[in-house]
């Protein structure tokens, strides 16, 4: 068989430093693997320059395929095999393979002669989608990394993954913890900031993403308060999405965290205080639905997009609570409880029968 060998010195899956002995590397492993199986090598074809589209040995191999110069060409890694093992895989299944021409990988010792053809467009499948996924996750990562998200209180440095603080609403920010730390809850601050004619965070941060502006003089919304003071951000704790992972970075201090904890230790007092527990039950399922790990209870709240009552838990969340479904709809959990009932009475229904029965027979049973 009239073998010949391919070497890269760039991989499509590998990254970072690359060895210097990276070629003599993969020929030495080559050379082993010919000589385990009896072959000669007659050439080697080997693109060297450390750039991702070098390919000038591979397009040569190439042609030399196309006029039958070798039977077969043996190469350290699929990974390895030009550009990328996509278009490499695409070239050996569309031209190689149906030309009668073989290929062996001494990475996977696998060798197209052994096996077959739905063996081979099998190996090359997966070794296609293996880049694939990789090129994938890559551009993700590349997004997470690179997206820009407006903030209320942060801007990005000009050309950079950086953030500092924006003079602008910075105040307004500090003034929302002074409000909070002085004893007002997150409603009565947020008509003492309308009063004062500050524009609301979500109208602030609409233009920052150049969205039109429905009410220029739209009111704070007590949300938009408590976003602010359970905010870790303004802490210096910048969370971020990188390779689906959520990880922490720094940022500029905003708030100290003595203030930030004591904000929101007032906000907790207010919550748990008679005049709140004093209230009365805004469902019938008040206090009697519970996440069944944590045991805390989840709260009824409107769904401002599906316009329908929902069962979550009250934000922020624990962070390890994690489930499929963020919300239960509140006819769901009406229907499963009505159920429930139903099932219980048809129980207490057939039970009362008995009773009665088991009551007449001993009535007729004193009589005789």
């Amino acid at each position: 068989m009239r073998c010949v060998s391919y070497t890269r010195t760039v991989s499509c899956m590998e990254s970072g430093e690359i060895p210097k002995d990276i070629i003599s590397q993969q020929n030495q492993k080559i050379q082993d693997y010919i000589k385990k199986r009896g072959w000669t090598l007659g050439k080697k074809y080997s693109d060297r320059r450390k750039d991702a589209f070098e390919e000038t040995a591979y397009l040569q191999m190439k042609m030399d395929a196309i006029a039958r110069e070798f039977d077969c060409v043996v190469m350290d890694s699929m990974f390895r095999c030009g550009r990328n093992s996509n278009v490499a895989a695409e070239m050996l299944e569309s031209m190689f393979v149906p030309a009668g021409i073989h290929f062996a990988v001494v990475e996977d010792d696998f060798c197209s002669c052994d096996v077959s053809k739905e063996e081979v467009y099998k190996y090359l499948d997966e070794k296609a989608t293996a880049y694939r996924n990789k090129f994938t996750t890559d551009q993700i990562r590349k997004h997470n990394e690179t997206k820009i998200y407006p903030k209320y209180g942060f801007r990005y440095k000009k050309g950079k993954m950086e953030l500092e603080i924006d003079p602008e609403v910075a105040g307004h920010i500090r003034r929302v913890f002074k409000l909070i730390c002085e004893g007002h809850s997150c409603s009565e601050t947020a008509k003492i900031l309308t009063a004062e004619g500050i524009e609301s965070s979500g109208n602030y941060v609409n233009k920052l993403w150049g969205r039109p502006i429905k009410d220029e003089n739209a009111p704070w919304k007590r949300e938009q308060v408590k976003r602010i003071i359970y905010n870790r951000q303004y802490i210096g704790e910048w969370e971020r999405t990188i390779d689906g992972e959520k990880k922490l970075f720094s940022c500029p201090v905003l708030i100290d965290k003595e203030t930030f904890e004591k904000a929101q230790a007032k906000l907790s007092v207010r919550k748990y205080s008679d005049h709140v527990r004093g209230k009365a039950p805004l469902n019938p399922f008040s206090k009697y639905i519970f996440d069944k790990e944590s045991g805390i209870a989840l709260k009824l709240y409107p769904h401002q997009r599906l316009k329908i009552r929902i069962f979550r838990l009250s934000y922020p969340k624990p962070k390890e609570i994690v489930y499929e479904r963020g919300h239960i709809p509140y006819e769901e959990v009406y229907e499963k409880v009505y159920e429930i009932i139903k099932n219980e009475k048809r129980q207490a229904d057939k039970i009362a029968g008995r009773s009665e029965a088991m009551n007449g027979n001993m009535k007729k049973n004193v009589m005789f």
